[in-house]
């Protein structure tokens, strides 16, 4: 009987957190995974005999049979089979909806230092020609706005942020910092392909950050914080979006017979 083919889900992972994948693998199958290891063996007889008797009448053959038996191990890297387990666990905890585990799809961008900078400068000179953005402000807005802007550049030029993605599916905006090291390539090559267009068909799974509405005490520094921190925070994520954690961001490539 032919044994059936087993199915495997090609994903191109264009970004995997695997310090985290490798401590949630060994939360829950008890320890990380190091290699595989697969032991292959492979049988043969080969036989020898005398053959005897009466023409004709009867052929009698005495036969001995040596098995050969060769064995081979092979040790495989697991590389994204702990990432590919994680994931499946996961989806099974995102469906029973009492967890923060997420998982969404939708059209992705990435973001790093530089077009956060370039975007700051773009607003930097909005503040000064307001026509530029159709800004409906006041003498005393402008000036508020401007000193924002000026704070930020000065900030953005001191303290690297860390890159960021942002997912739009149909009903939400999904957003969240990212290690660039674990990235599959520079975002600045994502940015040389596709010219700022949104790549299609991409799926984020990840932690949903849970925040209070708890605001920052009332002091001096702090009640700068208050209204700094909420406008940095806008220019780069919109104020509804969902943030989370990602745990790794992909593509589905197809399904194949191992």
């Amino acid at each position: 009987m032919e044994q059936e083919k087993q199915k495997a889900l090609l994903s191109d992972f264009l970004y995997i957190d695997r310090e985290r994948v490798a401590s949630f693998y060994a939360q829950i199958f008890g320890g990380d995974l190091l290699s595989i290891e697969k032991e292959i063996s492979d049988i043969q007889k080969k036989s020898s005999g005398v053959s005897g008797g009466i023409p004709q009448i009867v052929d009698a053959k005495a036969e001995s049979i040596n098995q050969i038996e060769e064995a081979k191990k092979e040790i495989i890297n697991p590389h994204d089979v702990k990432v590919r387990d994680v994931i499946a666990k996961f989806l099974e905890l995102a469906e029973t909806g009492r967890t923060p585990i997420r998982i969404y799809e939708g059209s992705l961008i990435f973001m790093d230092n530089h077009l956060i900078k370039i975007m700051t400068k773009a607003l930097s000179m909005a503040g000064k020609f307001p026509t530029l953005l159709n800004l409906q402000m006041n003498k005393k807005e402008k000036q508020e706005f401007q000193e924002i802007i000026k704070i930020m550049n000065d900030f953005f030029g001191t303290i690297p942020l860390l890159p960021a993605f942002f997912l739009k599916t149909n009903d939400e905006e999904i957003v969240g910092t990212i290690k660039e090291e674990f990235l599959s390539e520079p975002i600045s090559s994502f940015y040389l392909k596709h010219g700022g267009k949104w790549l299609k068909d991409v799926l984020v799974i990840g932690i949903e950050e849970n925040t209070t509405e708890e605001e920052l005490p009332e002091t001096h520094l702090y009640g700068a914080l208050k209204e700094l921190l909420p406008a940095m925070s806008s220019m780069v994520f919109p104020p509804d979006s969902v943030k989370i954690v990602p745990i790794a961001i992909f593509r589905r490539v197809g399904i194949i017979d191992i």
